[in-house]
């Protein structure tokens, strides 16, 4: 429930997760808030996210502008298309991790 934050993985499934956050979650397997993390069984289920930094992102304190103001904290690095906004969808590579848009795999 936090925001997301280097370093990020992925598990098989797409979800995204804070992987400091996750790990502790892991060794506290029987934790009632760790219902959604049940098919994570160890740190190799999971792909370490290398995303490309968006140069225009700036940190907003939350209420203080518009979804439509927000400048995503992500780029592709190929189309230099926002990834993380919830609209474009986006592919992980599982071997690599890298992120791009599915537009440039579609390229």
């Amino acid at each position: 429930n936090q925001p997301l934050q280097h370093p990020i993985v992925a598990c098989e499934l797409g979800f995204l997760y804070n992987k400091e956050a996750l790990l502790l979650a892991l060794l506290d397997r029987d934790h009632p808030d760790n219902e959604d993390i049940k098919h994570i069984r160890k740190i190799s289920d999971l792909t370490q996210l290398v995303l490309q930094r968006n140069p225009s992102f700036k940190p907003v304190a939350a209420g203080s502008a518009s979804t439509d103001e927000l400048i995503e904290q992500y780029v592709c690095p190929i189309v230099q298309d926002t990834t993380n906004n919830g609209v474009h969808r986006f592919v992980c590579y599982q071997k690599c991790g890298h992120v791009v848009s599915e537009e440039a795999v579609k390229r």
